[in-house]
């Protein structure tokens, strides 16, 4: 019998390792013109133009409480925008980098007990003994359905 796998694609906030499920992942672009959007909550960047449609960004680093990067330029050509889908609902969201597209050996995932605000990341890979925090994408861009009411709506 088969081992039971998720495909996910490996990204990097600071010295921390996320995976986010291939089936959720539309693209992956360079940084590129933001527009902010007044009013949005700090973790929001703005919004990005991505072959005609209109994408909120969000950067991770900020929603996840870690110390912003500063304004040098150390370390910004590496980062990306990984372009994520539920629900005909897309987000962006900026990481410092993404290192590596694997296969994720559902055996090696363990649930973990967050609290009450961090739902969108509640389980764990042990992958060689990196312990890679699986970000649930459905989970996380349903909590910010304000976000594209907003910007449809615009």
């Amino acid at each position: 019998m088969a081992m039971e796998s998720m495909k996910a694609i490996i990204c990097r906030i600071s010295a921390e390792e996320y995976a986010l499920n291939v089936n959720h992942v539309l693209s992956i672009e360079r940084i590129q013109n933001i527009r902010p959007v007044p009013h949005t909550e700090a973790h929001m960047a703005g919004i990005m133009q991505l072959r005609g449609s209109i994408v909120p960004v969000m950067d991770l680093r900020s929603w996840l409480g870690l110390e912003p990067t500063g304004q040098d330029h150390e370390g910004q050509a590496e980062k990306r925008i990984v372009v994520t889908e539920y629900n005909d609902k897309r987000l962006g969201l900026i990481v410092d980098a993404a290192t590596d597209v694997t296969d994720i050996d559902l055996s090696s995932v363990q649930s973990v007990e967050m609290n009450e605000g961090s739902k969108e990341i509640s389980r764990v890979a042990n992958l060689d003994s990196r312990l890679i925090l699986i970000l649930d994408v459905p989970t996380l861009i349903d909590k910010l359905h304000f976000v594209f009411d907003q910007v449809e709506t615009a």
